[in-house]
């Protein structure tokens, strides 16, 4: 297991909800300069996707870099040949990681957004509509007003999402860096 390091003096805002997390994940690509890392186990195909595949493209169109990794098996086969294919015609950089299991089951889970070496946005939303409730009504899932001890602490684990801030940033930042040019498990 690798060592960890504590790095102090950083500023995490916790994102509650599906709601907060896309609006302050299209809000920073918008601002971007530099660069954006983008990495998920599911890039969806639906309305919120949508909004963040634009927002990624227009990034790119102001010249900023941007690398996206997609999951093969979790944004499945067909949708993530067309994503590569699409983002590619936008300038974007995508690659999928381990397609046709090349490198064994192995899999990305991760869920980060690092843009500018200035921001991540970390936890456990996929691209897609998360915010949204599953039971065909098309209702926004808010962040309950009120659950007690443990199973808020449960629920905090499973749902919410993070912004960082400041020195952590950069040691996202690097894994990233490290992830988008790694051989065997993405493909070129």
């Amino acid at each position: 297991m690798r060592k960890l390091n504590f790095i102090s003096d950083n500023k995490i805002t916790l994102l509650h909800c599906g709601v907060d997390y896309f609006s302050r994940m299209l809000s920073e690509i918008e601002q971007a300069t530099q660069e954006i890392y983008l990495e998920t186990y599911i890039f969806g195909n639906d309305k919120t996707s949508a909004q963040v595949q634009m927002a990624l493209s227009r990034a790119a169109a102001r010249g900023v870099q941007v690398r996206v990794i997609i999951d093969w098996v979790g944004t499945g086969d067909k949708h993530s040949d067309v994503l590569v294919r699409e983002f590619t015609q936008m300038g974007v950089e995508c690659r999928r990681f381990n397609p046709w299991f090349k490198r064994g089951l192995a899999r990305t889970h991760r869920k980060i957004c690092v843009i500018d070496d200035r921001v991540a946005l970390v936890g456990g939303l996929n691209i897609i509509d998360d915010l949204i409730s599953d039971d065909g009504s098309g209702t926004v899932l808010e962040f309950p007003a009120a659950t007690a001890g443990l199973e808020l602490v449960d629920y905090l684990w499973r749902i919410s999402e993070i912004r960082l801030d400041r020195w952590l940033v950069a040691a996202v930042h690097n894994h990233e860096v490290v992830n988008a040019s790694a051989d065997g498990l993405v493909d070129d």
